[in-house]
């Protein structure tokens, strides 16, 4: 139980880039390197956490806690892995005022090219072990052109399952502005976190909506404040939310609103891993799950080479993108030394004027 608390505190700290790359580094650890899950049991976990609303990443990692050591195993890990990121948001957030959002932004952008080499690394790790047929093929690609052109993420992995079971078996409001209160508050991430499907940027467009418009609390400005403290620190970007709460209610408003948005989902893992084995014993559940598997990869896959095309924006960012790619794939550099080098690779470079 310890060295998982462990493992999940340092990801919590080191952990940038999102979902995807969240998962690739998960895979790393549990699959590649400690072989606590096979990649298919991985898989089924990936897939069975992108059914379901809420933070994609950290409920995958409640579903591992949870194979580890039960329902304590995955209360340990969804703690360990969001409370480094809660507090570091709500630190930043306090210090709004003389914090450098320039450092913050070059740090994010450094570290673009490593995040696209991380989860290129892991899909393909993915991908190698799957028994990717034709339809497996057919539905990665598929997710990847819909994602192109802008589909929401749960239709995707819908469109998924559905292409999966189908060929097996072919085969075989009013706005208002209201008071400010913490009770308000944690009501008001409860719901997001509780239907709230898709990526970060799923999440920005709800909190504009229920922040400013229904309750009248922020600015749109403020909401993206908030948001890029959420994206640019380590952990999950549903950190947004206790940037959004320091904002409104000091510290006790941080904590109520990160509580409110990840509570959800430790209820939903809590309810869903106990029987999760009878439903992987269904065989369209099964049939389901494997789809969205596969739907899901072609999602990384996007997110990979969106990543990677960002990363020829400069000579800099193109030599941090090849010094990554070496260091990872050639020498098995640990992630966690690139995350803290690259983006001192890339000031110097920048100081440069590559």
């Amino acid at each position: 139980m310890k060295s998982m608390s462990l493992l999940f505190l340092k990801l919590g700290i080191v952990a940038f880039g999102g979902p995807a790359a969240h998962t690739a580094m998960l895979e790393t650890e549990v699959v590649a390197k400690r072989n606590w899950l096979s990649a298919d049991s991985f898989l089924e976990l990936m897939s069975i956490t992108n059914l379901i609303p809420g933070p994609n990443s950290s409920e995958l990692v409640m579903a591992i806690g949870y194979r580890r050591y039960g329902i304590k195993g995955l209360f340990v890990a969804g703690i360990s892995f969001l409370l480094p990121a809660m507090m570091m948001v709500i630190a930043i957030t306090v210090s709004l005022s003389w914090f450098d959002f320039d450092l913050l932004t070059t740090i994010g952008v450094a570290l673009t090219p490593v995040i696209a080499i991380i989860i290129l690394k892991a899909l393909f790790n993915l991908i190698k072990k799957q028994e990717m047929d034709v339809k497996g093929f057919t539905i990665l690609v598929a997710a990847l052109i819909l994602k192109y052109f802008n589909v929401d993420e749960f239709l995707i992995i819908i469109v998924g399952a559905i292409i999966y079971i189908a060929w097996n078996q072919l085969g075989a409001k009013l706005y208002s502005v209201e008071p400010f209160s913490l009770g308000m508050l944690t009501l008001a991430f409860l719901k997001i976190g509780a239907t709230l499907y898709g990526s970060g940027y799923v999440l920005l467009s709800y909190l504009e909506t229920t922040f400013v418009h229904q309750l009248g609390w922020l600015t749109y400005p403020q909401i993206i404040q908030a948001f890029t403290i959420g994206e640019l620190t380590p952990g999950p970007v549903f950190t947004t939310a206790t940037s959004v709460g320091t904002m409104l209610g000091g510290i006790p408003g941080g904590i109520l609103a990160t509580l409110g948005i990840f509570a959800p989902s430790f209820l939903l893992m809590i309810l869903i891993m106990p029987i999760s084995h009878r439903l992987l014993a269904n065989t369209w559940v099964k049939q389901a799950l494997k789809g969205i598997a596969f739907a899901s990869l072609g999602l990384m896959f996007y997110v990979a080479l969106t990543l990677a095309y960002q990363s020829m924006g400069s000579l800099a960012l193109i030599i941090v993108f090849v010094v990554s790619a070496i260091a990872i794939l050639r020498f098995q550099v640990n992630t966690m030394y690139l995350i803290l080098a690259m983006p001192i690779l890339y000031s110097v470079l920048k100081m440069i004027s590559l």
